[in-house]
């Protein structure tokens, strides 16, 4: 299937953004203390502007008029407890791997994408997009091994932690699993089930607020009470919301703190439209390009020197890319020939009818 125009720009768009979002961060949101607050701040605008673009299309209020509880549960509720318990996998098998190790195996995301969007999709792949899909996925692992390289500068291999199956390789190896499968059932939703890009970015952001909400309740419920145990409260004093503690939230923020608030936002509705009209697969191919991008742009901005590595992933982009549109998958001819026959055999018995 050709990619249609709205697919490419999308994935130019996307593969910018995600290039720059680092950038953007290191600039304007480098002093803000609470990564929590960003995170929610982030969220809240992806809402708001997932609103604005239903309202604008005019598709809000039909939306909302058959919008069901249990749909939303499986199409959107299910990959966001995927994405939340990928990110806690990843954090524990990051601690416990050599970073060789988990770039390779958290790279295989990409094929397990591709998997469940066959097994979900019945979406085949030609043995050259295959081919495809495996050099990208080598540049995606040299592309995080130069990253990895200049921000641990020279650090030596005695410092790196030894590999562990249990608390290493499968969490890893389970983070790519979900991811693959996030993937492949938002695809699902909007090009089978026709759902809108815009409300399945709201809903993912919702749950995925949700998910983000409990551990960090549950850790500040968990600090009030230890600390109301250890020192009596004063006699009279009003018990409630520590706003020392609350404005301490938005130490580091000034007004252009909100440029990448609103970049990531819009990202994730670059997510969604991608994924509607290209596929989980080639969102990958976005997200890599970004990876790319941002070296680049890293290097004429501040000056850095680029390892050899990111040219050669860059290189190995271009050819996965090529290689994955020009050589899509095509009916056996064989079986493209018992359809002919058989619509064939059908118009011949129709015009027998006629007669």
């Amino acid at each position: 299937m050709a990619v249609s125009v709205v697919g490419a720009v999308s994935m130019a768009l996307l593969a910018v953004q995600f290039g720059l979002q680092p950038i953007l961060y290191k600039e304007f949101a480098a002093g803000v203390t609470s990564t929590s607050a960003l995170v929610v701040a982030c969220e809240l605008c992806k809402l708001a502007i997932a609103f604005v673009v239903l309202a604008a299309s005019g598709e809000l209020r039909g939306v909302l008029k058959t919008w069901e509880l249990r749909q939303s549960l499986r199409a959107s509720g299910l990959p966001a407890c995927t994405y939340a318990v990928q990110n806690v996998l990843v954090q524990v098998s990051y601690q416990h791997l050599p970073p060789i190790v988990f770039n390779l195996v958290n790279q295989t995301k990409l094929l397990w994408t591709a998997l469940f969007v066959f097994l979900l999709l019945g979406k085949r792949f030609s043995a050259l997009q295959c081919v495809a899909m495996l050099v990208l996925l080598s540049a995606a692992v040299l592309l995080s091994l130069a990253k990895d390289s200049g921000r641990d500068g020279d650090r030596d291999s005695d410092s790196a932690p030894p590999a562990s199956f249990e608390l290493g390789l499968l969490p890893v190896l389970l983070a790519s699993i979900l991811s693959g499968v996030g993937a492949a059932i938002t695809q699902q939703s909007m090009q089978v089930h026709k759902r809108d890009p815009a409300l399945v970015t709201i809903e993912l952001s919702v749950y995925g607020s949700v998910f983000l909400a409990l551990p960090l309740l549950w850790s500040a419920l968990s600090a009030s009470l230890v600390a109301g145990s250890r020192r009596p409260s004063a006699a009279g004093a009003p018990e409630g919301v520590d706003t020392a503690l609350v404005a301490s939230l938005f130490d580091g923020w000034d007004a252009l703190t909100l440029l990448p608030v609103a970049t990531n936002a819009l990202g994730g509705l670059l997510v969604g439209t991608v994924t509607k009209h290209v596929g989980g697969v080639l969102k990958s191919f976005a997200l890599i390009c970004g990876i790319a991008f941002t070296a680049f742009v890293e290097s004429a901005v501040y000056g850095a020197v680029l390892p050899a590595d990111v040219y050669v992933a860059a290189v190995l982009v271009a050819l996965s890319l090529f290689l994955y549109s020009a050589f899509p998958y095509k009916e056996p001819r064989v079986a493209a020939g018992v359809a002919a026959a058989a619509g064939a055999a059908d118009e011949t018995a129709k015009a027998k009818k006629t007669q």
